[in-house]
Parts: C-alpha cells; structure tokens; sequence
C-alpha cells in the first residue's frame, strides 16, 4: 500500500503519468514527461492501449528521468462492456502500487474506478464520449454502449482529486455534464516550437491544408470535401482514414486531396508551406494541429466553436460548423487576399506563443505539489480503517 505525502514540506519526486500512443494524448503525455523529468521529479509512463511505434519508443529511452512501461490493458473508451473495464482498472491499479509513486495521472478517466485513495489522482480529461456525442447528435439520445460509458466517466471525476481539461470552454461543458462538484482546472495545452520557418516568403498563398483524424466525423472531414468541391483551388488533408483501434472502413472523399498519415519532418514542411490552415471541426476541446499551424504561421479558418473562439478570437477567420459554402468563401477570399492573409498568420503566430509547454508545465507542477502537500486520504477523514 503506497504511504501518503501528506506533509506541507512534502516534495513531488515521482509520478505515474498514462498515456497512449492513438491521438494527441501521447503528444500532451510526452512533452509533459520530459519537462517533468528534466525538472527532477521522475515519471513512471505507463502506454495503454496499442504499444508505441518504434521512433515513439526511441524518444522517450533518450531522456533521462523516464521510465517507459506499456501494457497490454485497453482505453476506456475502447472496452467491450462494463466487466473489461473493470478488469482492466483493477489491473492497472494493482501495478501503480507497486510503483511507490507520489501521485498518479490518469489520463484515461474511466479507468480510475478501481482507484484507492492513497495518493492524490489527478484525471486528464481531453475528451469524453459524452460530449462529443452531444456535439455530433445533438438533440439524439445517447446509445446504450455509450450511456454506461458516462457513468464510468462521471464515478471517476468525482472521486478524483484534481480534473484537468485543455480549455475553459471545455471545462463549462465538463462541469454542465458532470456537476459543479468536481474540481475542474483549465490548463491550456502547449508545444514547444519544432523549429518551423514561418517567414511570409516560404508560405505558398494558395495552399490550404487541414490535419487530424480524418475519419472521426466530429472534425469535419466532410465539410471540407464538400467546401472543396466548391472551390477553385484543392485543400489538401493530411491524417489518418481509418479508426486505428476499430479498424473500420476507412473514410471516403470525393474533393480532398488526402496525403496520410506523414512522417513528422513532412508535416513540418507542409505548415512551413501552407499559407492557409483549415478545421471545421464540430468538437474541438483544444486542438493541437490548429496551435502548430500557428506556430508556422499559417493564416487559421476555423469552425466557430466555443473551444476556437476562446483560443483564437481575433486571430482567425471563423466560419459555421457544418457549412461548406462557408468555408469555401473564407478561404477563396483569403486566397484573393494575400497581404491579409500574411496579418492573419502573423496575428496566429503571436497567439501561439500564449500556449508554452513551459507555461502548461508550470501550471501543472504547481497541482501536483499543491496536491501532494496536503494530500489526506478520505479514508482517514472518514474515520475509516486502511
């Protein structure tokens, strides 16, 4: 049984951190590990889910603080029904107590059930299904296979002791769906810059490009087909076509020139060369290939959502979600503009700097010791025998 660190001059010296290797979260994970790991506190990264490619596994060995373990236990929102995940969180718990760590980070929420309170948890949550059906059907009731998922979700959240969403808007819909109760901290995510140009000459004014996960139908994938066969000029879409955990029947279009899933530096010369960077995303909680495009200085047309808005108002074209002809005037009329779309992605540019890892982990680390120095568990609140 882990002892708790519950002394005010309690310091974080080790964590366990999750993640997985599908989406953005192995992004958030990574860069939050490293900047932990050079600040000395040490971190146990635990992959569920599939295991990380070769490259993503070579990363992570190079940097002295981390140590890399991976499972072979499923993402919450990848389980069968309510007994895997059960199995599952208890699996996962029973190896985090043999870790000795100061506190845990989960960032797959639903996996928390089986969590004890003997160190302070702390929930990443950068999506959930919830939301994201309501986003994509609103005014539909929610599936069966996807209602027990929400209460798996919400029992999680509430016994947490910290919840930590990427954007405030975000958050209002959290605390909407979830309850007021819960203790929900907006910390915008951040990137460090990969070394992009972004001078206006390297930028090819009529090239538009979007990126994500082109087969998961909240990101607008479709709208852009459809703005682009209204267009003169093709917009080009690099990501993946297939749920990579269903496998199912990869995404067809009929406009958008797909490019795959590319390898990093491709992708960086992609933003340094586009000079317009679309998403016509219906759910968006922060949106990481929006911040890098930025970084790149890309001119940004994006769907206006709450999540856009807040990062992003004043700093790019917004159009209605769902709105081909829209987006389709918004980039045809940027295109027309070269000089606003060069005020445009310097307005971008400038923007993103607000989004640091150095600012992400500071805020963070700051929950963590926060956490640990006061950290008492319920059980002993409550009077209760360990």
């Amino acid at each position: 049984m882990l002892a708790p660190v519950n002394h005010p001059s309690s310091k974080v010296r080790k964590i366990a951190l999750t993640t997985d290797a599908v989406g953005g979260v192995w992004t958030y994970t990574l860069d939050l590990a490293k900047a932990l790991a050079a600040s000395g506190i040490e971190v146990e990264l635990i992959v569920l889910g599939p295991a990380p490619a070769l490259h993503q596994q070579h990363d992570v060995a190079a940097v002295p603080g981390i140590r890399l373990s991976m499972f072979d236990l499923p993402l919450d929102w990848t389980v069968a029904n309510p007994s895997e995940l059960k199995d599952a969180s208890a699996a996962l718990f029973a190896l985090m107590r043999t870790l000795g760590v100061d506190l845990i980070h989960l960032n797959s929420p639903g996996l928390a059930i089986a969590a004890t309170d003997d160190v302070p948890l702390v929930l990443g949550l950068h999506s959930c299904v919830t939301s994201w059906w309501q986003a994509v059907r609103p005014g539909e009731p929610m599936p069966a296979d996807l209602s027990w998922r929400h209460g798996f979700v919400s029992r999680a959240l509430s016994s947490a002791d910290a919840v930590i969403v990427p954007s405030r808007s975000f958050g209002d819909t959290a605390r909407r769906i979830y309850g007021e109760s819960i203790r929900i901290l907006p910390i915008h995510n951040g990137r460090r810059s990969t070394g992009i140009r972004h001078s206006a000459e390297d930028k090819n004014t009529s090239l538009v490009l979007t990126a994500g996960r082109l087969w998961d139908e909240a990101k607008g994938a479709a709208t852009l087909d459809a703005a682009a066969g209204l267009m003169s000029r093709p917009i080009h879409a690099a990501g993946q076509l297939a749920d990579p955990m269903t496998g199912a029947t990869s995404a067809q279009f009929d406009n958008l020139k797909t490019l795959g899933t590319l390898p990093a530096q491709e992708m960086r010369s992609w933003l340094e060369r586009a000079g317009i960077f679309v998403s016509a995303a219906r759910y968006e909680p922060f949106g990481l290939g929006v911040l890098e495009a930025a970084q790149a200085g890309s001119a940004l047309v994006l769907s206006d959502i709450d999540t856009f808005r807040e990062l992003w108002n004043d700093a790019a074209i917004f159009a209605a979600p769902g709105d081909p002809a829209a987006f389709a005037d918004a980039i045809e009329t940027l295109i027309a503009q070269p000089q606003r779309q060069t005020e445009l992605g310097a307005r971008a540019r400038r923007r993103a700097e607000a989004y640091t890892i150095d600012r992400m982990v500071a805020e963070t680390s700051a929950l963590y010791a926060e956490l640990v120095a006061h950290h008492v568990p319920r059980s002993i609140l409550s009077g209760a025998t360990a």
